[in-house]
């Protein structure tokens, strides 16, 4: 029963957002215009809360952080109150379905029937914050419950997070707490909100935690599946099955181009019966488990297959790709349609293996397979992951890669938004790659254009130059449909009081420049050698000092406020700007070496004292100001662009 609950659950999930009807609700009434409720008078607190004493552990965690808040914002201490029907209390506010419920709020109605949909109401003498919550056997697959308490601190009680630890959180304190009485529903569209983060490690990893979870973008119901799934198969399979893998160019069938990234022959239906078996296999092996990958692996232009069956399968109307394979480069076409088709056989065995079970197919528009299909359509048991770009890249990539979104729409049921982001324009250099604008445009867009998954691969986690994007994508994810101007707008208003004009022309100023960049470079995708020479040429002193000036007036205001803490944050917003000029100065000074090829000693010695200051100020920042990426760094070689100089070009200086 359990098993069937879960996958009931999951299809509801995406069923529900098959359409532009099944936008986000979003309902709130007042039940009356004079009843209030108070929750704390004069920093007494007057309402206990009451929990399940077997609530789940997100909701007695949520608990928690709804008892810490409403003491930093009035000083009172609030009882909890492990409910067990025993001691159930007269008033309170009640958090997750109880028994009594139905009895305090006779007029409810506490059957949730929307995916992670919540419940925030008051009648004048009771709160209740609830919401939809499934466990799948011991493990907790819906948390509609901890996502009401924290929309509640952050409709309710105007609590914000605007980065991680301390700095970046904003309470409103006062001594007494009242509530007009209310009803509030709501269930978001996008039921898996997943933004890649790196790890910090000890009192900061709590922090950085917090933030996610706080802004709803770790406890979400759907779980898509689609990573690459061929990495193991030429260990596991190329002795006894040579015929699983593609036919390269010069008729052989190797691990082209190597064992992790080598390509399948899809066509083969031993190679289909293969997946089919591994995929039985882990299914039964996890009952709450309903999709399993069929991406196909990275690399995506290089080993494909072209024996006659797997090319019978692509249309040859296709677009034109440059495809590479042992033996040589060649002329191909699009290859969507053969992998549509792929996707399609493998939906449909699943089905007849688990007629009494819903699973899903997972797979990724990439590479060469990106484009819609031209002929066929997606199997209802597939769900698509669009690896796309936007809106990050430039307009005319932007525009083009919707419309192949809205396309795909047309032929799926229901789709997840993968993109790879912040290589267009310095993003992983720390630079201030904010398309704050775009950003809500585009959220907005996937939600009416069947989304209900956002998979956003790793952050560069730099938040005094990226966060208020970190922050706009959560916040959006959560509810798409919001004004998200009006969003932005609270943003700098309560992040950083009377500077908050100057601090939005500052990041209005980045915004432009970023837009100069990605237009400039027209890439699909960052080549962070030609990137950094366009940064070069966009981040010129004119920029960089206009920039400088608004936050010169933004700390002269900051300083003139009652509270530090706006000089503090603008002083973050401040370690960003000067990071992201000494970037650039080592740009400049490591352009210099590069076309000296060391002979100029003094931009030698610039760019080695400017990399000693940058790692420096990694070691005395704020931790969550701006984090170093050093995969992108060396795994680019960029030293010779970004610095220090190498040893050779130390020794042609004449510098030891």
């Amino acid at each position: 029963m359990k098993k069937m609950l879960l996958t009931v659950m999951i299809l509801t999930a995406c069923a529900c957002l098959q359409s532009c009807q099944a936008r986000v609700q979003d309902v709130s009434r007042n039940a009356s215009k004079t009843a209030e409720i108070t929750l704390v008078e004069k920093n007494v607190s007057v309402l206990p809360i009451s929990v399940d004493k077997n609530a789940t552990e997100e909701t007695m965690q949520a608990v928690k952080e709804l008892a810490s808040y409403i003491q930093k914002i009035s000083g009172a201490e609030v009882d909890v109150i492990l409910n067990d029907s025993t001691n159930t209390p007269a008033h309170a506010i009640w958090v997750g379905i109880q028994p009594k419920l139905e009895k305090v709020f006779p007029d409810l109605k506490f059957k949730f029937e929307n995916p992670e949909e919540i419940l925030i109401a008051c009648n004048g003498q009771d709160l209740v914050i609830a919401g939809r919550d499934i466990m799948a056997g011991t493990t907790q697959t819906e948390f509609g419950t901890a996502n009401a308490v924290y929309t509640f601190l952050q409709k309710y009680l105007d609590v914000r997070w605007f980065w991680p630890g301390p700095l970046g959180e904003d309470v409103i304190c006062k001594n007494t707490i009242r509530l007009p009485s209310f009803e509030y529903r709501f269930h978001p569209q996008i039921v898996q909100r997943k933004l890649w983060r790196g790890t910090y490690g000890g009192e900061y990893e709590v922090q950085a935690k917090a933030w996610f979870r706080m802004q709803r973008v770790t406890l979400y119901s759907f779980r898509f599946n689609g990573g690459h799934a061929f990495t193991q198969w030429w260990d596991k399979y190329h002795a006894e099955h040579p015929d699983y893998f593609a036919l390269q160019p010069d008729g052989s069938r190797d691990a082209s181009p190597d064992a992790k990234n080598v390509k399948i022959c899809v066509s083969n239906p031993k190679m289909q019966k293969q997946w089919l078996d591994d995929a039985e296999q882990e299914l039964k092996a996890d009952p709450s488990k309903i999709m399993v990958s069929a991406s196909l692996n990275d690399g995506s232009t290089i080993g494909e297959c072209i024996c006659p069956e797997c090319k019978a399968w692509d249309n040859p109307n296709g677009a034109e790709w440059q495809l590479y394979g042992k033996g040589g480069a060649y002329k191909g076409v699009s290859l969507t349609d053969r992998y549509v088709k792929f996707w399609n056989i493998l939906a449909k065995g699943l089905k007849e293996r688990f007629p009494d079970r819903d699973v899903y197919v997972g797979a990724y528009a990439y590479g060469p397979y990106m484009s819609p299909p031209i002929s066929g359509k997606l199997d209802k048991n597939v769900v698509l992951a669009y690896v796309g770009h936007f809106p990050f890249a430039n307009d005319e990539f932007r525009n083009k890669q919707k419309a192949e979104w809205k396309k795909w729409a047309d032929n799926a049921s229901r789709m997840v938004f993968r993109p790879n982001l912040f290589h267009y324009s310095g993003g992983w250099l720390g630079l201030p790659t904010v398309p704050l604008h775009k950003t809500i445009e585009d959220f907005k867009f996937l939600a009416e254009n069947k989304c209900v998954g956002i998979e956003v691969d790793t952050l560069p986690l730099c938040w005094s130059t990226q966060g208020a994007v970190f922050y706009l994508f959560a916040q959006l994810a959560y509810d798409p449909l919001q004004d998200g101007n009006a969003l932005l707008k609270d943003y700098y208003q309560r992040a950083f009081g009377s500077a908050s004009g100057e601090i939005e022309q500052y990041f209005s100023i980045m915004e432009k420049a970023h837009d100069q960049i990605v237009d400039k470079a027209k890439l699909s995708s960052g080549a962070p050698k030609e990137l950094i020479v366009i940064c070069r040429e966009i981040y010129t002193d004119d920029i960089l000092n206009s920039a400088e000036e608004c936050l010169k007036k933004a700390e002269a205001k900051a300083a003139a406020a009652a509270e530090k803490k706006y000089s503090q944050r603008v002083a973050f917003i401040r370690s960003g700007y000067d990071f992201s000029r000494m970037q650039v100065g080592i740009m400049n000074a490591m352009a210099k070496v590069r076309e000296s090829k060391g002979a100029d000693t003094v931009a030698v010695k610039k760019a080695i004292e400017l990399c000693e200051k940058r790692n420096e100020f990694y070691k005395k920042e704020n931790v969550f100001a701006i984090r170093a990426a050093p995969w992108y760094h060396d795994g680019r070689q960029l030293n010779d662009y970004m610095g220090p100089p190498s040893q050779a070009l130390r020794d042609a200086a004449g510098i030891k």
